[in-house]
């Protein structure tokens, strides 16, 4: 069984370390605990950080390097010879992971109707990982995703074998008493049983019957719906709390909460789809003004002067306010602001005649108005 001190011997760091950069990390306002999401946006925006520095310097980065290097060939391991935890129950899931558009990022979109157009479905398959009464499946041993169909019988079979010999760092390989399917993988049943009966014992393995799922995901289902909600309102409290430091001109408090406020939204996401348009259009229509406002943020001056680099960024938010919701004017108002501040009024012309394109009722819009007047100042 896994112990606490075995994941911090693979980390190769003090837990002093972890649990610096526990606190620095913050936690979800749900698990109390930082999550993937939490970890990602530490260390993107911390990456000068000591303490991230000794992690990334530690073994356990140098694990995940050298993990594809030391891939076993999986068509002659010996798999018998892993050794298997007891009490040790995992459960693979194939679930839809989004639509990819073609550049293999997550497309956005608020009308399941126009689906087809903004990209391909993906599916993910998950090896989650319980170990006694204590862990909950929010852990993982491996993870895979396929873009454009779902995994195939040989895929499955592939996956839970790398699941077993070859799982992400921190992990070790090794074998499950108990390997349960989700329902939706009973096609390859038969595909699976010559790999999987011939498992030494007492490892066992069990599709999840449909009765008995269905009545978890209704409970799934129930507690989704929940937990959307609690992230969407801590999104709402963060861009309120942006609000207030941008009228205060303290950009970087509110680019931090409006940063916040999207992590928050992209959380929801992750944690549930909700079924109907309604709804997901809100959270869309939300995660667009938190981008625009962040640009409005990093446009505000610092000793009278917006540095270049903050408007490029103002760029790429305001951009990706404009993909969330196309006919959000003030996506075009923060584009056109952010290239005049680069000195760039023939772009901030052209995103001017783009929301004008899209929305002629603004043709009276005092922002756009006096967007054009400065224009014509220079022009």
């Amino acid at each position: 069984m896994i112990t606490p001190q075995d994941i911090l011997e693979d980390l190769g760091v003090g837990i002093d370390v972890v649990m610096r950069l526990k606190d620095k990390m913050g936690h979800d306002p749900i698990t109390g605990l930082p999550d993937v999401t939490d970890v990602h946006k530490f260390f993107t925006e911390n990456f000068d950080d000591a303490d991230v520095q000794e992690l990334l310097q530690s073994s356990a980065t140098k694990k995940f390097e050298e993990r594809d290097k030391s891939a076993p060939n999986l068509d002659t391991f010996d798999f018998s010879a892993l050794p298997m935890e007891r009490f040790n129950f995992w459960l693979i899931t194939m679930n839809p992971g989004g639509l990819r558009n073609a550049a293999g990022e997550y497309a956005y979109d608020n009308n399941s109707a126009n689906v087809k157009d903004h990209g391909r479905q993906s599916f993910q398959l998950h090896c989650w990982i319980k170990i006694g009464p204590e862990m909950s499946l929010d852990v993982f041993r491996s993870m895979e995703e396929y873009v454009g169909a779902p995994p195939t019988s040989k895929n499955v079979e592939k996956f839970i074998k790398s699941s077993m010999a070859y799982p992400f760092p921190l992990f070790r390989p090794s074998l499950p008493q108990c390997l349960v399917l989700s329902t939706n993988l009973s096609p390859h049943r038969a595909a699976l049983r010559p790999f999987l009966d011939s498992l030494p014992a007492p490892f066992i393995w069990r599709i999840v019957p449909a009765s008995i799922e269905n009545r978890l995901k209704e409970s799934a289902f129930e507690e989704g719906k929940e937990t959307f909600k609690i992230y969407m309102s801590c999104a709402k409290e963060k861009k309120e709390e942006g609000n207030k430091a941008y009228a205060a001109n303290d950009s970087v408090a509110a680019i931090a909460c409006y940063k916040d406020a999207i992590m928050y939204l992209d959380k929801a996401f992750c944690r549930f789809t909700p079924e109907n348009d309604t709804t997901k259009e809100q959270a869309t229509k939300l995660m667009a003004v938190c981008y625009a406002n962040c640009a409005a943020a990093r446009l505000l001056p610092v000793d009278g002067i917006v540095k270049p680099e903050n408007a490029e960024r103002a760029i790429e938010d305001a951009e990706e306010a404009i993909h969330l919701d196309k006919f959000y004017p003030k996506g075009y108002m923060r584009l056109a602001r952010a290239y005049q501040a680069l000195g760039k009024h023939v772009e901030a012309a052209e995103s001017i005649a783009k929301s004008l394109a899209r929305y002629p009722e603004m043709e009276n819009n005092k922002g756009l108005a006096q967007i054009f007047n400065s224009l014509k100042t220079h022009g």
